[in-house]
Formats: structure tokens, C-alpha cells, sequence
């Protein structure tokens, strides 16, 4: 590329960059991460850039359309997308900065350092790569009002925190929304997917005097367990959801 760069340098599934293919997870050394993180904050400003250039086009009537145009992203889905570091090297967004209540399969809740227990899934996700429709496609006003958020020359995913990120430049922006809550709020994660640390960053920013975040030990995305050790994970989550709602004095 222009940076002089090869292919190989970005590559996050080459074995000479860390990854592992047979189990799908990898262990990148310091400098990869963040010329990974660096190419990425830089490719991430520009699809804004574009993108706003396009909505000042269509202002003035030089759009595809009057009103909105098509736009897409290459590469990028929601959630899932396959090129982040963190969905196979798991020491990325491994855990919280804090203790908080962690709701364990055996009935205890103590405060702890939630740990992420996500699996990698590097080998499903290369069968994703270069895929015809793995893309994120929206209009251009779509695209800036839910996903135009501005990184700095530092952004990184760490073990405990997403750094370089302008939360306020988005007015979708979760963390950024949070910081105007004052109401009571419980924050809840799951412990076997990949918002553990996502999760603590909205908590963190909450205004509210009254929160609370708590964690579900084994439960994937949509409340199930991941595993049939971590038990009814559903019952658990929404039972301290009626507990912690029908405090008395909460509302």
C-alpha cells in the first residue's frame, strides 16, 4: 500500500503473525497489534470522511439520488465482523477493570474481575473473508448515523478497554448516550461472548448514582449457556433483572 506495507503485515490469520489455524486462535505480539490498530483507526476515519463528502454532494444535488444513496462497506457486518484481533487472540478484551457481581452457575454471587470466557472463532470466521454479501450495507445517512464514530492515532483494544475512540463524536454513540443517564441502571453482560469489556465501558460512563453491572457466568448472547456446566442461564439473568428492578426505594 502507499505505507509501504505487504499484505502479510495485516494479515491476522498468518501463522507468521500469530494465528494458529487448527484451533482458530492466536497470540499477536505488541508490535502487530498495533500496526493492525493503526491501519484500522486510519481506514475507519477515511469511510467517514467519504462518507460525509457524499452527503454534501447529495445536498447539492450532485447524489445519485436527491434524498440518500446506497453505501457499503467492504468487510464490515455488525457485531460479527470477522477482522477484529479480539475474535481470536483472547487476551483482547479478556476481562473487566473492576470487580462487579458475577452470577455463577452454583448460585454465588461474589464481586470479582469478570473474565471474558468467549471461545476464538478464527475458523469459522475465515470462511466469512471475502465473502459476496459479509458487508455492511446502508444508505450514507444510514451509515453516519449509526456507525460514523471517530478513532485517534491511538486506538487499540486492550485487555480491559477500547482506547482512541471519540464517543462523543457520534450521536449513537452507547458510552457517549450513557453519560446522560441518571436514572437507576443495570448494566448486564454475558460472560461467553465478546461485550464484557464493551459492556463495562457504557457502566463507566453512566451518570447514574444507581447502577449496577452485573455478569452471567456462561451465558452466550441471547441468555443460553454456552456450555451445559454454566446451567439455566436464562432463569438466571432474569431473575436478578425482577430482583434488582423491584427494589424497594429504586423507583
Amino acid at each position: 500500500d502507499s505505507k509501504g506495507r505487504s499484505k502479510l503485515d495485516l494479515d491476522l490469520y498468518a501463522a507468521a503473525n500469530g494465528y494458529a489455524a487448527a484451533s482458530g486462535s492466536a497470540s499477536y505480539t505488541a508490535e502487530f497489534r498495533r500496526k493492525f490498530f493503526a491501519a484500522q483507526s486510519v481506514r475507519n476515519n477515511a469511510i467517514i470522511d467519504h462518507a460525509v463528502a457524499r452527503v454534501k454532494l447529495i445536498d447539492q444535488g450532485q447524489g445519485a439520488f436527491s434524498d440518500d444513496e446506497s453505501f457499503t462497506v467492504p468487510g464490515a457486518i455488525n457485531v460479527r465482523s470477522p477482522a477484529s484481533l479480539h475474535r481470536t487472540d483472547l487476551s483482547i478484551l479478556s476481562r473487566t477493570k473492576q470487580p462487579h457481581t458475577l452470577l455463577k452457575a452454583d448460585g454465588s454471587t461474589p464481586q470479582a474481575i469478570v473474565q471474558s470466557i468467549r471461545p476464538a472463532t478464527g475458523t469459522q470466521d475465515t470462511k466469512a473473508v471475502n465473502g459476496c454479501c459479509d458487508n455492511e450495507n446502508y444508505t450514507v445517512r444510514q451509515f453516519l448515523a449509526n456507525d460514523a464514530v471517530r478513532t485517534t492515532k491511538d486506538f487499540a483494544l486492550t485487555a480491559n478497554d477500547v482506547i482512541g475512540v471519540d464517543w462523543k463524536s457520534s450521536s449513537s454513540s452507547t458510552p457517549a448516550n450513557a453519560a446522560g443517564i441518571t436514572a437507576p441502571t443495570l448494566v448486564m453482560t454475558m460472560t461467553c461472548f465478546q461485550f464484557v469489556v464493551p459492556s463495562e465501558i457504557v457502566y463507566d460512563h453512566l451518570a447514574a448514582t444507581d447502577k449496577t453491572f452485573a455478569a452471567v457466568e456462561g451465558a452466550a448472547h441471547f441468555f443460553t449457556p454456552c456450555k451445559p456446566e454454566y446451567g439455566d442461564t436464562k432463569k438466571r439473568t432474569f431473575d436478578f433483572l425482577d430482583t434488582w428492578l423491584t427494589k424497594p426505594g429504586r423507583f
